[in-house]
C-alpha cells in the first residue's frame, strides 16, 4: 500500500472521531466569534486621530496576535490522547510515523486552525476599521494564519515530546508567555539584559506584531489632533 493510501485511511478515522464528538469544533468556532466580536467592540472603528488612534491600533494588533497564539493550547492533546494506540499500530506495521503525523496535521489544521483564523480575521478587521484595501486585508489574514500555525507547531512539538498533559500544558504556556514578553509591545527589548534578549529571535509575537504594524501604519494618513 502507498503512503498516500495510509494517510487517507488514518485521516478518515481521525475525522470520524472528530464528528462523533464535535464539541471541540463547535466551541472553537463559538469562542472565535465571541472573542472576535469582543475585540471588534473594544476597538470599534478605531479613531484616525493620532492620539489615541496609534495607541489603540497597536493595542488591537497585540490583542489579536495574543488571542491567535493562546488559542492553540488546545493542540497539546493532539498526540497525547492517542499515543498508546499509535505506538501499538506503528509497531504492528499498519502505517509509518510520517503517515500518522501528516494525517493529524491535516485533520487539526483545517477545522481547528484555518477556518477559525479566517472567521476571526474577517470579523475583527472590518469592525476595528483597519485600512480597507484588499492587499492589506490579505496580509493581515496571512500574518495571523501563519502566527496560528507557528503556535500550533510549538504545541505539536511539546505534545509529541511529553507524555503528561499537565507538564505539556505548563511548558506551552511558559513558552508563549516568554515569547509575549519579548514581542516588543510589553517591554523595550533593547533594555533587557543581554543574556535574555536572544529570546526575541524566537518570539512569534515579535515577528507577527512587526508584520501587522508595518501593514497597518504604512500609507496611513493620521488626522492630527487640534
Amino acid at each position: 500500500k502507498s503512503r498516500l493510501t495510509e494517510i487517507l485511511y488514518v485521516s478518515q478515522r481521525t475525522l470520524r472521531n472528530v464528528f462523533r464528538n464535535p464539541t471541540l469544533v463547535v466551541m472553537r468556532t463559538v469562542v472565535t466569534v465571541f472573542f472576535a466580536t469582543l475585540v471588534g467592540l473594544i476597538y470599534l472603528q478605531v479613531s484616525r486621530v493620532e492620539d489615541p488612534g496609534i495607541k489603540n491600533r497597536m493595542g488591537a494588533i497585540f490583542f489579536n496576535v495574543t488571542n491567535q497564539v493562546m488559542a492553540n493550547l488546545s493542540a497539546i492533546e493532539l498526540f497525547l490522547k492517542e499515543r498508546v494506540l499509535f505506538i501499538h499500530e506503528n509497531a504492528s506495521g499498519y502505517y509509518h510515523v510520517s503517515t500518522f503525523f501528516i494525517a493529524k496535521l491535516i485533520c487539526d489544521l483545517i477545522p481547528l486552525r484555518i477556518f477559525p483564523s479566517i472567521l476571526f480575521s474577517t470579523i475583527v478587521y472590518f469592525m476595528i476599521g483597519f485600512q480597507r484595501t484588499v492587499a492589506k486585508f490579505f496580509i493581515f489574514y496571512f500574518a495571523l494564519f501563519i502566527t496560528t500555525t507557528c503556535g500550533a507547531a510549538i504545541c505539536f512539538l511539546i505534545s509529541a515530546s511529553v507524555e503528561v498533559f499537565g507538564i505539556a500544558n505548563l511548558l506551552a504556556a511558559m513558552s508563549f508567555v516568554l515569547m509575549m514578553v519579548f514581542g516588543g509591545f510589553l517591554v523595550e527589548v533593547s533594555s533587557v539584559v543581554s543574556f535574555l534578549s536572544w529570546i526575541k529571535w524566537v518570539s512569534i509575537f515579535r515577528y507577527s506584531i512587526n508584520i501587522l504594524n508595518i501593514n497597518e501604519f504604512s500609507n496611513l494618513i493620521a488626522q492630527l489632533s487640534l
